[in-house]
């Protein structure tokens, strides 16, 4: 199975004979990069030569008739073929992108431990759009959208919700300090009592 990069992006697995159509039809390139398991990097298609269009198999002309094919006996010499190997293909793997790695990490850390987004959500956010960002420029595929999908979400999520908790802790201080004030009642101020002349 075969993976290739098209837009930045990592697409697969399909099969060499896929890629072989896609090649023919022009939707890949002979410069579009392909990998598979096993290979140490990503390659140009036209590179590796297990993507080659197959040679079409020499046609046998029939012998005319009464005549008969010889096949070559054991004792006779048969005409040497030549091997050729094909050159190890270096393909890098697949890399992880790290900023998705971080978004996520941060997103899960905001959650568990309740950090709240000002600490870690808004850096997960950040994070993750950063890694979404290298995902679309990056000339290889890379691994980890997922995870800073998650790292966006959690990030998100927890921002959302810390605001949510300090604007309700604002309107809690501001009633509670309210109703004290009209709860407390003025205390009566006494009057000063005539004096009595002798």
């Amino acid at each position: 199975m075969w993976f290739y990069a098209k837009n930045g992006e990592q697409h697969g697995p399909v099969e060499a004979d896929d890629l072989r159509s896609r090649l023919k039809s022009g939707d890949l390139s002979n410069g579009t990069l392909v990998w598979r398991e096993g290979m140490a990097q990503w390659t140009p298609l036209g590179e590796v030569l297990e993507l080659r269009e197959p040679v079409p198999a020499a046609t046998v002309e029939a012998a005319p008739a009464g005549e008969t094919e010889s096949v070559p006996s054991p004792s006779q010499p048969q005409p040497a073929t030549r091997m050729v190997q094909p050159s190890p293909q270096l393909v890098a793997p697949v890399q992880q992108n790290t900023m998705a790695l971080v978004s996520m990490i941060l997103g899960i850390v905001s959650v568990v431990f309740c950090t709240g987004g000002f600490l870690t959500g808004i850096p997960a956010i950040i994070c993750g759009h950063i890694a979404r960002k290298q995902f679309r420029n990056s000339p290889t595929p890379q691994t980890g959208e997922g995870m800073a999908t998650a790292g966006l979400i959690l990030g998100y999520l927890m921002t959302i919700l810390s605001i949510l908790v300090i604007v309700a802790y604002i309107v809690f201080v501001v009633v509670a300090v309210g109703s004290a004030a009209t709860s407390a009642s003025p205390m009566p101020v006494p009057s000063p009592s005539p004096s009595l002349a002798p």
